[in-house]
């Protein structure tokens, strides 16, 4: 009974986390094509959804919040900060998230730290040398 309670976990996570991957796709689209304040507002619910569940984010949800919060940064650059504390926070859910990883440095390199973003770069790569993302960000 047990094994299928678990079972039945797993793919109601998955489904949470692609809610939500969709959920920021849908928000980027609408910041991307210049309706920022629906965007706003959209990345406005993450901080909702982290603030009510961010004890029980997986680590792909809580990359998910951390880009968002990234783009309303955009606006107000306070949310970086947060946003620095979502991605370590899902790194940390799983050591092994390279996005996660990699995101960081872009937004340093957005915000014109290049010795940070190479740090974070180079921290990603020890990891895993061959992940395309972070040579292209090293690049």
């Amino acid at each position: 009974m047990l094994l299928l309670a678990l079972g039945a976990a797993a793919p109601a996570r998955a489904q949470s986390a692609d809610s939500l991957t969709a959920k920021l796709e849908r928000a980027i689209t609408l910041f991307e094509t210049g309706r920022r304040d629906q965007a706003t507002s959209e990345f406005q619910q993450f901080i909702d959804i982290y603030n009510r569940r961010g004890g029980n984010l997986s680590s792909s949800e809580l990359l998910s919040v951390a880009i968002a919060v990234t783009y309303l940064g955009t606006g107000d650059p306070q949310y970086y900060r947060e946003a620095m504390r979502a991605y370590d926070r899902a790194i940390g859910a799983d050591p092994a998230n390279m996005e996660a990883r990699v995101k960081p440095a872009e937004l340093f390199l957005d915000k014109y730290n290049s010795g940070e973003a190479k740090r974070t770069i180079a921290a990603a790569l020890a990891r895993d040398g061959d992940y395309v993302p972070a040579l292209v960000v090293e690049a």
